[in-house]
């Protein structure tokens, strides 16, 4: 992994453990696949959860070859244990941070948009967030 991924996910999870959140130091590196099988991958993670307790995953996608900023995207999926049980999970219910790079969004400010989405996805109230009114 790149330096700059380590640094993202590093603030991810200091982030979320300053949130009392867990996260996984388990990364599952899929090659040449998309991003439904990151779904596929949750639903076989969370497939026997508590059907009231939100799970999530990360989904951290290399852009395109060709681009000269090295830049990497994380695609957000949050839902609770009945939505993986059921397998209802697909592009509707996945935001996305995008750009992030030494030479575009930070890894840090992209941790920090990181967090924000996965509050707003659990429906709580976050300043400076766009559900809520802010900038």
């Amino acid at each position: 992994m790149t330096a700059i991924l380590h640094l993202y996910l590093d603030e991810v999870r200091k982030l979320l453990s300053e949130a009392n959140a867990t996260m996984s130091e388990t990364n599952i590196v899929v090659t040449g696949g998309r991003v439904r099988a990151g779904y596929e991958i949750g639903e076989l993670l969370f497939e026997n959860t508590d059907p009231d307790i939100f799970r999530g995953i990360l989904h951290i996608i290399g852009e395109r070859p060709g681009t000269m900023h090295h830049s990497y995207s994380v695609y957000i999926t949050v839902l609770k244990g009945r939505a993986w049980n059921e397998k209802k999970v697909d592009h509707h219910v996945t935001k996305l941070v995008c750009n992030i790079a030494d030479t575009a969004l930070s890894p840090g400010q992209a941790a920090e948009e990181t967090i924000t989405i996965i509050r707003e996805m659990v429906g709580k109230k976050v300043n400076s967030s766009r559900r809520y009114g802010g900038v």
